[in-house]
C-alpha cells in the first residue's frame, strides 16, 4: 500500500475510476444497512408493541378463566351439599320406615326375606330372627324399595364422582 496526497491510502494497481466507484457503493451500501437497521427497528418495536397486547388478553383471559373455575368450585360445593341432605334424607326415612313396629312385623312375617337381608336392614336386631312363610307382598314392597334407594344411590355416588374428577 502507499500513501498518496491527503493520507489516502490506495491498493497498487487501483484507478482512481475504481476507487470512486468503490466509495459511491460503500456509501450506497451503508445507506441500505441504515435503512435495513431501521425497518428492523420499526419492526422489532411492532412485535413488541403486539407482545405487550397479547400479554394484556391472555391476563384477561386468566381473569376470566379464574372467575369460572371459581364458580364452578362453588357450585361443586353447592351440589354436594345439596346430594348430602338428599341423601341424608333418604337414610332417615329408610331407618325410620324399618323402626316402623308394623314394617317390622311385614318384614317378620315375609317368608321370602333372608336372614342376611333382615340384618342389613335392621343392623341391631338379634341373630336369632325367624322368618314364618307369609305376606309375598311385604318383600316386593322391600324389593321396590330397596331397589329405588340402590338406584338413587348409585346416582347420586355417580354424579358425585363425576363433579369431584
Amino acid at each position: 500500500m502507499n500513501l498518496l496526497q491527503g493520507g489516502e491510502r490506495t491498493v497498487a494497481g487501483v484507478s482512481p475510476e475504481q476507487k470512486v466507484k468503490k466509495r459511491k457503493a460503500s456509501k450506497c451500501g451503508k445507506r441500505v444497512k441504515k435503512r435495513e437497521s431501521k425497518g428492523m427497528v420499526h419492526l422489532l418495536r411492532a412485535i413488541v408493541e403486539e407482545n405487550e397486547k397479547i400479554k394484556s388478553g391472555n391476563d384477561i383471559l386468566k381473569q376470566k378463566l379464574q372467575l369460572r373455575q371459581d364458580g364452578i368450585e362453588i357450585q361443586k360445593t353447592e351440589l354436594c351439599v345439596s346430594l348430602n341432605k338428599t341423601i341424608t334424607v333418604q337414610e332417615n326415612l329408610v331407618e325410620a320406615l324399618c323402626q316402623e313396629p308394623s314394617f317390622q312385623s311385614l318384614m317378620v312375617g315375609s317368608n321370602h326375606l333372608n336372614v342376611a337381608q333382615y340384618a342389613m336392614l335392621f343392623p341391631n336386631a338379634d341373630g336369632d330372627v325367624r322368618l314364618p312363610s307369609k305376606a309375598n307382598q311385604s318383600f316386593n314392597d322391600i324389593a321396590e324399595l330397596k331397589h329405588r334407594f340402590m338406584v338413587s344411590s348409585n346416582k347420586i355416588e355417580l354424579l358425585c364422582q363425576m363433579i369431584i374428577k
